[in-house]
């Protein structure tokens, strides 16, 4: 898929699809990671797909080793490690936990199971039927994955790594503007709401919860009061059994004492990672 490249790859990508006619190459102007992952779903013709973002890159066996999986286990959706490559190496994957998931571990283990990348899975086709990424706003991943979850019958994991996302500056994950936060808290919040509607009730509050502690420890600690999360949280309290103790003691600091909460989030580094 080139979505108007300037490097020489849409000349790359013709010349491998006049050597194999396996090879696909759609030309887009501009559309955007959502509306060119949603033109390979639309023109794919195979069992299965898989999802690649132009500036990360994959083994050799990034197709092969979830394949084998899904047909031997006759899997919906296979969920693979990555390795993140930036500053520091390191990796993402659950060794200890390998195997098919249960549809209530699915949405338990949201986040150590890194589930929102669309990338690090190979999905069948047929999940994708009236799903597509939303086109135009950030976070896309977010959006839809869940609901793949809620589709697929028989989700696996294996801790294989073929899969290296690059973390660079200027990259639109890497950018944490007040506008990019948004868009992440809204679809985690529709995320919730629609895993309330399935009776994951506390899944979904769980979910809120992380929502409301990722935004505040990205923008608050950046000087931008998170006034709609303070008010979540007052009005609900928080499910405390849905958090872990050192995220209880940081959001009962933000509420209580913002000031001291942005002293001690910068002094320490605390991440986005240390919500849970």
């Amino acid at each position: 898929m080139d979505d108007a490249s300037t490097d020489g790859s849409p000349i790359i990508c013709d010349a491998f699809a006049a050597k194999d006619e396996r090879v696909k190459v759609f030309h887009l102007d501009h559309a955007g990671v959502s509306a060119a992952r949603n033109r390979g779903i639309e023109a794919a013709e195979g069992e299965f797909l898989m999802f690649a973002d132009s500036d990360d890159w994959v083994d050799p066996v990034f197709c092969e080793v979830p394949l084998e999986t899904a047909l031997r286990e006759s899997a919906d959706v296979v969920m693979f490690g990555s390795v993140r490559e930036g500053a520091e190496r390191e990796l993402f994957s659950v060794p200890a936990r390998k195997g098919p998931f249960s549809y209530e571990e699915r949405f338990t283990l949201f986040e150590e199971l890194h589930s929102d990348f669309a990338w690090n899975k190979i999905y069948r086709r047929e999940l994708f039927e009236n799903i597509r990424f939303p086109e135009g706003v950030l976070y896309e991943d977010v959006a839809i994955t869940y609901k793949i979850f809620h589709k697929a019958e028989n989700v696996w994991y294996i801790d294989d790594t073929p899969y290296h996302y690059r973390v660079r500056e200027g990259s639109i994950v890497a950018t944490a503007t007040h506008e990019n936060e948004n868009y992440y808290f809204e679809a985690r919040m529709e995320s919730a709401d629609d895993l309330e509607s399935w009776g994951m009730n506390d899944e979904a509050e769980k979910l809120r919860c992380k929502a409301c502690f990722t935004y505040i420890l990205r923008m608050d600690t950046r000087g931008k009061y998170s006034a709609e999360c303070a008010d979540y949280f007052r009005k609900n309290g928080c499910r405390e059994d849905v958090m872990s103790r050192k995220a209880r003691l940081m959001v009962r600091m933000f509420l209580r004492f913002p000031p001291l909460f942005r002293l001690i989030s910068r002094a320490y580094g605390i991440s986005v990672r240390d919500r849970t």
